[in-house]
């Protein structure tokens, strides 16, 4: 009885060992039968390679001389593309797309360091295609001056692994970077890489134009800094830093050197304050060179008694979007005596006057705008009734464009002594509008004060020897959207 279980036990382990070394023969077989069908995908994907590499240099297209395919691709590049649409091819970068055709072109466009010079950041990236991104343009862009877009995104706390990466990358390449643009939704992402990336910051020689931009959110309520505060940024110098624009924040908070900036765009501040104004009055009374100054909302305040002396300026436009009585505040503050041009703009929706005036006594601005010479007024509301005293408050314009407004009491007889164009796009909508306005112009004519030059979006049929009427061209309104337009190729 003992024997015959011994021997059943004896049988089924020799048995179990056999299938166990079957089944190890079947995976060694598997295995390499799978080896072997790994070889062959490789061997059939060189063979493909060595195939479309074949296909492509026998390509018409391939047989282009490198410098002459350097010479489109620059062409190529330096070209707008057209507005994309959804998923469209163009949305990819230029050259991208060129050096994913063919080998050769590949190799040019690897070659071409200036097609590598336009970098965009996108922190809310996943880590590892923010890094080879980033990189591979630095690395291509060779020892060309770039230009780099920071894009936080609508992320309230970027990672710290890609904030500690855009610091490293800028840092050590700002050397080369002439435009640095940098934009976020959200107060605490854009403090948060102001302080740890732009304060720091090492020399930038070559730096030409910084914009910092902070979206409108309604859902940030952080409170990051006071708006008092100042955060000096590019302080190891940035000495060709010749243009500054900041929308959203203070300019006192990311405040770099302005000995050398030409060009100055402010737009309000989504949290400004008293402490904000005070503080941008005494940053504007520090620009020795500055010629081109914008000033977008509630940026100054009049409640200090010095004005701002600005003695190199020569254009300022002043807008605003919600109350026309801070638009003409810059003007009671502001002295300028080589001011030329003058641009006021009201995109506000209100249409009641109630009881606005002149904030100041209008009679000193010849003495602060001696040079002034041509006046813009885009959709300004002005009351008829201090049309007089608007025009009598620049006596030296000889140039006046009206837009969006009436002619009606533009050319009331006492406004504006001196002026000998005027421009406008509301054109007179009937015979008794035509009628009107060939009556103005022939009784400043009649007291010595004529317009000579009359210039409308249409043609008009004025009395000969009236006026000589010309042709207005109006370029499209541009404001913080053209800041993508300033070298920045986005993706």
């Amino acid at each position: 009885m003992h024997g015959t279980t011994a021997q059943n036990a004896l049988a089924s382990l020799t048995s179990q060992n056999v299938l166990e070394k079957a089944e190890w023969t079947l995976r060694y077989q598997i295995d390499d039968r799978q080896g072997q069908t790994r070889s062959s995908e490789i061997s059939l994907t060189d063979v493909k390679l060595q195939r479309n590499r074949t296909a492509n240099r026998a390509a018409p297209i391939s047989k282009l001389p490198n410098e002459i395919l350097a010479a489109i691709f620059e062409a190529g590049y330096s070209a707008p593309f057209p507005g994309p649409e959804p998923n469209d091819i163009s949305n990819i970068p230029f050259e991208i797309l060129v050096s994913h055709v063919t080998y050769a072109w590949r190799e040019t466009a690897i070659s071409l360091a200036r097609m590598w010079t336009k970098i965009h950041i996108r922190v809310g990236n996943p880590f590892e295609q923010l890094e080879g991104r980033s990189t591979t343009y630095l690395s291509r862009s060779k020892t060309m001056p770039f230009d780099v877009y920071i894009d936080l995104g609508a992320i309230t706390s970027p990672p710290s692994t890609n904030i500690s990466f855009v610091c490293q990358a800028v840092t050590s390449h700002v050397a080369r970077c002439q435009n640095l643009l940098i934009r976020s939704n959200w107060r605490h992402s854009l403090y948060q890489l102001a302080e740890q990336l732009l304060h720091h910051l090492p020399a930038a020689p070559l730096l030409r134009n910084l914009y910092i931009r902070l979206e409108p959110n309604h859902l940030d309520t952080t409170n990051v800094a006071a708006s008092g505060d100042i955060l000096a940024v590019l302080q190891s110098g940035a000495p060709r830093l010749t243009s500054v624009r900041v929308a959203g924040i203070p300019l006192n908070y990311c405040l770099p050197p302005m000995s050398a900036v030409t060009s100055l765009r402010i737009y309000e501040p989504i949290y400004g304050s008293f402490e904000s104004c005070s503080t941008t009055r005494n940053i504007l009374n520090d620009l020795p060179v500055l010629t081109e100054l914008v000033l977008h909302g509630w940026i100054l305040d009049d409640y200090g008694l010095d004005s701002v002396r600005l003695p190199a300026l020569r254009s300022l436009k002043i807008t605003t979007a919600d109350d026309f009585g801070n638009l003409l505040v810059p003007l009671k503050v502001i002295s300028a005596p080589l001011l030329e041009d003058l641009y006021i703009a009201d995109t506000s929706d209100f249409d009641s006057f109630e009881d606005w005036d002149l904030p100041w006594d209008y009679t000193t601005i010849e003495s602060r705008f001696p040079l002034l010479h041509s006046l813009v007024l885009d959709g300004c509301l002005i009351p008829p009734a201090i049309y007089d005293a608007f025009g009598c408050a620049f006596p030296t314009i000889t140039e006046l464009t009206v837009l969006g407004m009436d002619l009606n009491d533009v050319l009331r007889q006492s406004a504006w002594p001196n002026l000998h164009i005027l421009s406008f796009d509301k054109f007179p909508v009937n015979m008794y509008a035509a009628n009107s306005l060939a009556r103005a112009l022939a009784m400043r004519l009649a007291i010595g004060k004529p317009v000579h030059t009359l210039r409308s979006t249409k043609p008009l049929q004025l009395p000969k020897g009236l006026v000589a009427v010309e042709e207005l061209w109006t370029p499209p309104a541009t404001d913080m959207a053209d800041w993508d337009g300033d070298g920045i190729r986005l993706e």
